[in-house]
């Protein structure tokens, strides 16, 4: 089966044709604005003066959205797969550990540092934290 989508830019201004996206950032707050030629132009000249007297920000151009997705979509599948060896790895060794949510600190560093080994330490069945002792008043 073949598929053909196309995507149409429409001019953020007057609803027609547009020809090009144009991002562009405000006091911290990242911008984007798809215009025709004539609008992108009038933005450009509108902004040239105030460019022309700025600097630039140290760390250089911003990236396309597209690419900060695809980087952070990549980390995130190896994040993933990171921890669903942490939560293997535990099993096996026996820590009790749930299918989701966050990996307790004591299993990332008890993996860290056995895993390459496959020695494991003893899981702790009990608090490291001594119960509170109580007098009575009186």
């Amino acid at each position: 089966m073949a598929r053909i989508e196309q995507i149409r830019l429409v001019d953020d201004l007057d609803g027609g044709s547009a020809d090009e996206t144009i991002a562009f950032m405000v006091n911290n707050a990242a911008y984007e604005i798809d215009l025709n030629q004539a609008h992108a132009d009038k933005l450009r000249d509108a902004l040239a003066p105030y460019i022309a007297a700025a600097r630039r920000a140290p760390g250089g151009a911003v990236r396309p959205r597209r690419a900060r997705a695809a980087a952070a979509s990549t980390m995130t599948t190896e994040r993933r797969q990171h921890n669903n060896a942490i939560r293997a790895w535990a099993r096996q060794n026996g820590y009790p550990i749930a299918d989701r949510g966050r990996i307790p600190l004591e299993i990332v560093d008890a993996y860290e540092k056995n895993a390459g080994s496959g020695a494991a330490p003893a899981p702790r069945t009990t608090s490291t934290t001594p119960a509170p002792q109580f007098q009575e008043a009186g």
